[in-house]
């Protein structure tokens, strides 16, 4: 099993939930910070790093909340691919939606450390704001 190491400030999953992620997609996400909630006893949505630290190069991540479970992200690829989510955005109040973007961005920057944030404030990067 691959366990990811920390990067920056980043404190990854242990052994154990690395090992359930690897079963699950056939691999453990090298920015999985921690499970959001599960099924069955196995993860079923993860909390991702907003940055990447791979093939000796740091990037964006643009997802924070992974989908885990093989079923619960096939039910929410039909949903996005029968236009579930266009109606859904359709449907909620604008200000609303600009609250929820908000707070999304947030809790993205909150990931960070002070180093991650200068270094994604140098890049330019404000979509992780």
């Amino acid at each position: 099993i691959n366990v990811p190491r920390a990067k920056g400030g980043a404190q990854v999953v242990g052994p154990k939930i690395a090992q359930q992620l690897e079963a699950q997609l056939g691999y453990c996400p090298l920015n999985a910070l921690d499970v959001v909630t599960t099924t069955d006893d196995a993860p079923a949505v993860v909390i991702a790093h907003p940055l990447l630290h791979r093939k000796k190069k740091v990037e964006p991540f643009p997802t924070t909340y992974w989908l885990a479970h093989g079923d619960i992200a096939a039910a929410v690829a039909t949903v996005e691919r029968d236009g579930g989510v266009s109606a859904a955005g359709a449907a909620v109040d604008s200000d609303a939606m600009a609250r929820a973007h908000a707070a999304y961005a947030a809790d993205r920057w909150a990931l960070l450390d002070d180093e991650e944030r200068a270094f994604v404030q140098d890049r330019g990067w404000d979509s992780l704001r």
